[in-house]
């Protein structure tokens, strides 16, 4: 198969997600993972043997998620334009819909499109915690913004959403260990803001997060669903160790393309498909990225992998994100 490509590994992402699921259920918590179109059937079928709730970004996304078998779909960005307004409407007419909003208009623009169905949908108020990527403000703001689309024909008050995905980037900004609000800190806000809403009289029920950081829910906390994907797993959920190569659920393959030296070698993967940021080398041992370049990668090399050839594969692990930018002919390898 031409390389690189993507290698996803039903096998380990059925086994991340039996295991998230059990362990959000020792803490009484609901999963609604974050999927895509772009994910491969096969692997969407895996999840939905576990759960039939998910949550993705786009409309787009939830057509597809819902045509794949998902009944419950939670949308994290706001819906604006009329003719995605009305497509997402008829969407409501066949599972149950929640959508965000930070703004009475993204309320009322809902509402109206629900109400020309005779659909409903459940809503919640997106929260902003600092990172600047919408939301409404803490405090008053969100809860008059509560009250007031409470009053809209067609939606109903479900909780609050915090997107935490700002905090857990590492972008040395906005995360959990610079300056600005840690993760606890992102779920104490977002707490208060729903304590603050229900005492309005409304129900509010749910605090919605945990986009990027599984650990950060898996503590005592007032997060009721977390939105975490199977395939971001980095640790065995039901122990806690660090995954070995086989149940990594999803790798990228490339192939050397030079030896320059002893101590390096150049394989096909470039900052084209994962960005400028250094994805790490899971096989062969002794093998880690020294440098990227558009279309190319420089490994330095060590023990094992001193014996690559020119030709031989090796797996990374990046963001499987990123990966959509492969070239389609050569994209996706499904495993197990």
């Amino acid at each position: 198969m031409k390389t690189p490509f993507v290698q996803y590994r039903c096998d380990a992402i059925q086994a991340n997600c039996l295991a998230i699921a059990h362990r959000l259920a020792e803490f009484e918590r609901g999963w609604m993972p974050e999927l895509t179109r772009f994910l491969p059937k096969p692997v969407l079928s895996v999840v939905r043997e576990v759960t039939t709730a998910a949550s993705c970004r786009s409309l787009d996304d939830a057509v597809e998620l819902h045509a794949a078998g998902f009944s419950k779909i939670l949308i994290s960005r706001p819906v604006v334009d009329s003719g995605s307004l009305a497509q997402l409407a008829e969407l409501a007419l066949s599972c149950e819909l929640t959508c965000v909003a930070d703004h009475f208009r993204h309320a009322e623009l809902l509402s109206n499109s629900l109400r020309l169905r005779n659909a409903s949908a459940q809503l919640l108020i997106d929260v902003e915690v600092g990172a600047h990527r919408g939301g409404v403000r803490p405090g008053p703001d969100s809860t008059r913004l509560a009250t007031a689309a409470a009053q809209l024909p067609g939606l109903t008050i479900a909780g609050v959403y915090v997107d935490d995905e700002a905090c857990d980037s590492g972008s040395g900004a906005f995360d959990g260990h610079a300056e600005g609000l840690s993760l606890d800190d992102i779920q104490t806000v977002a707490a208060h803001c729903r304590r603050m809403i229900q005492t309005t009289g409304i129900a509010c029920q749910n605090l919605v997060t945990g986009r990027r950081s599984f650990a950060a829910v898996l503590k005592p906390c007032d997060v009721t669903i977390s939105l975490f994907n199977p395939l971001d797993a980095s640790c065995d959920m039901s122990t806690n160790s660090e995954l070995t190569r086989d149940q990594l659920p999803v790798v990228v393959i490339s192939r050397v393309l030079s030896r320059p030296t002893l101590e390096t070698c150049v394989i096909d993967f470039g900052s084209h498909c994962t960005g400028r940021k250094l994805p790490v080398v899971v096989y062969p041992k002794g093998a880690a990225v020294q440098r990227i370049s558009d279309d190319t990668s420089t490994l330095s090399l060590s023990g094992v992998s001193l014996d690559l050839r020119i030709g031989d594969e090796v797996e990374l692990m990046t963001d499987w994100r990123s990966c959509w930018s492969l070239p389609s002919e050569c994209r996706v390898s499904i495993q197990g």
